[in-house]
């Protein structure tokens, strides 16, 4: 390891063709996020490669519009625009600043989201905006001082038979119990074997369409992130929270696949953070996982839905153990009610017919049985 001047540092920087205000951001980075006691007088730690006994030093540039930011940033910002827990200092808000407008909005955490989704990236990201936003510095969970991140399991498992042109739909469920607050991941499938038919949310409060980066499902990944309610302490991921569904279609006879879904890492960081910013790594887990539902809701409630998919109708059969009042909810993908109907139905099984499914356009669709406020049984349906 050689020790480099940090005095040098902007000559070298310049030598290598960086612009001056590439330079002025670097030399504010190691301004503001190293300890003081490091700037005075000491030295910056440099890899050095060793050639006849001299050491050479080469800075290398990185032309990347994602320069740290993830998910942890989003949260950080959220905390701050709803007056939960402000940025400490005014480098990070100006960081975060990436329309110019002199303040942190809603509009730029939605900017910085399509980043983090890639919906934006090096060639698209809008020339009314920041040449690249500099959120690195809003979280502090940079290589330079980030804790080692603990692990959260994910499990993504499948083991059935499939038949070409068949549908199957796939949870991503929780498998640990840490409280995370918000989460990111790349999941991947095989696009040799699968077409992407569409996503729906989970029991998550608040995903939307947005939370999902869907510029990639041609070449099988499928992006997607999700933010807790900082007021609402209960509101983080609970061991079998079911996160999202994801919905393929078979293009050829699949023998007993298994591991259908993979985290993707390389596609984007798959990583988590805590109400108290601690990080966390997604890991894919094997183990069954038995999603979370209400205390005593599916005791002795058994329903299913069919055909699947569907073109006209579809009818759900239901048997219960005792006559009840049950409301019928037919669902989008993220969770806005399409149809409803309320009836009472006596013990027993029973076949009710969703006629104006009929009327609805070709997608993904779930449908839910309640009692009150307890949901009773569901499942999710695609139209063709």
């Amino acid at each position: 390891m050689k020790s480099f001047p940090l005095s040098h540092f902007p000559t070298f920087l310049c030598k290598m063709g960086f612009s001056k205000r590439e330079v002025k951001k670097s030399v504010l980075f190691f301004a503001f996020l190293l300890p003081f006691h490091f700037l005075m007088g000491q030295t910056l730690p440099i890899n050095a490669t060793r050639f006849s006994g001299k050491a050479a030093t080469v800075p290398v540039k990185k032309d990347s519009a994602l320069v740290g930011v993830d998910v942890a940033d989003l949260f950080i910002m959220k905390n701050h625009i709803l007056g939960f827990i402000p940025l400490p200092n005014s480098h990070k808000m100006v960081a975060a600043d990436v329309n110019y407008s002199g303040s942190m909005t809603t509009f730029d955490m939605l900017e910085i989201k399509k980043l983090v989704l890639s919906v934006y990236n090096e060639t698209n990201w809008p020339s009314t905006l920041s040449k690249s936003p500099f959120t690195a510095f809003v979280s502090d969970s940079l290589p330079l001082n980030a804790p080692n991140p603990q692990p959260f399991g994910i499990s993504l498992n499948s083991n059935r038979y499939e038949v070409a042109g068949e549908y199957v739909t796939i949870p991503v469920y929780a498998a640990s119990n840490a409280p995370l607050k918000a989460w990111q991941m790349a999941v991947r499938f095989d696009p040799n074997l699968w077409s992407f038919v569409g996503v729906s949310k989970g029991n998550l409060k608040g995903m939307t369409p947005n939370d999902f980066g869907l510029t990639q499902v041609e070449d099988g990944i499928v992006r997607a992130l999700w933010l807790a309610n900082p007021a609402d302490e209960e509101d983080h991921l609970h061991a079998g929270d079911c996160l999202f569904y994801i919905t393929l279609k078979a293009k050829k006879t699949v023998q007993r696949f298994a591991n259908l879904l993979k985290l993707s890492p390389e596609s984007m960081e798959c990583t988590g953070t805590t109400d108290g910013y601690d990080s966390f790594v997604l890991t894919d887990q094997e183990a069954t996982v038995t999603e979370r539902i209400q205390e005593d809701a599916a005791e002795y409630w058994v329903a299913t839905g069919y055909p699947n998919p569907f073109t006209e109708s579809f009818q759900v059969q239901v048997s219960i153990p005792e006559a009840s009042k049950i409301r019928l909810l037919v669902l989008d993908a993220f969770g806005r009610p399409i149809v409803l109907r309320d009836q009472q139905l006596d013990k027993g099984q029973h076949t009710l017919s969703v006629d104006e499914a009929a009327q609805l356009p070709t997608g993904v669709y779930r449908w839910e049985i309640r009692t009150g406020p307890i949901t009773r049984a569901g499942g999710v349906l695609v139209k063709q």
